[in-house]
């Protein structure tokens, strides 16, 4: 399974796939595009095929970390 960065172009559909995992927790979809602004490294798409997701933050002083 490829995945490739997530876009501004997927934010629709990733919108979507979190409200119907999420039902209890939804997040506003401004959440999902910052979170993908702020760290777009932390966030994928699958490449083809079904829509899933995977988004990460970065960990404080760990490898991704945006501290020096």
């Amino acid at each position: 399974m490829p995945w490739r960065p997530m876009t501004p172009q997927d934010l629709a559909q990733v919108q979507v796939l979190a409200d119907a995992i999420h039902v209890d927790h939804p997040e506003d979809a401004a959440v999902i595009a910052e979170r993908q602004h702020l760290y777009p490294q932390g966030c994928l798409v699958l490449a083809e095929g079904r829509a899933w997701v995977a988004m990460r933050s970065p960990i404080p002083g760990g490898s991704g970390s945006r501290r020096p």
